[in-house]
């Protein structure tokens, strides 16, 4: 599960973790103030019928087709270019191992991760 994103530039997916620490990344670090989305608007298939969702709370956590404006995306990618310099270029956190029963192993990480922590390294910076 995680938050996909599509737009002009193509498209991207977070993981529902990840996605989470981007947001607050922006905000806390880069100073983004979000604008809200817009409500889901969807085509029924089978009727043609148009349809928006009427009682929308402009939420970014869920993966319901909202839309966020040209500016607000705009303003969030401003945020998290300013925030870069706070996620440290070494990772800062050791990744976790639990081996499952059946063979093989899932990686973890930390649950007390701040964002530029959680971002910190080459592979997670390639994600801000």
């Amino acid at each position: 599960m995680g938050m996909d994103l599509e737009g002009p530039g193509g498209a991207f997916w977070f993981p529902v973790h990840g996605w989470s620490a981007v947001l607050t990344l922006a905000r806390d670090f880069g100073g983004w103030e979000p604008q809200g989305t817009k409500s889901p608007e969807w085509e029924d298939p089978e009727t043609g019928e148009h349809h928006v969702a009427s009682d929308w709370d402009g939420n970014y956590w869920c993966n319901d087709y909202q839309q966020v404006t040209e500016e607000d995306a705009r303003n969030l990618a401003d945020a998290l270019e300013r925030a870069l310099p706070d996620v440290p270029r070494q990772r800062t956190w050791a990744k976790g191992v639990i081996h499952l029963p059946q063979g093989g192993i899932v990686e973890t990480m930390p649950d007390d991760l701040n964002p530029p922590e959680y971002f910190s390294g080459p592979g997670g910076r390639r994600w801000v």
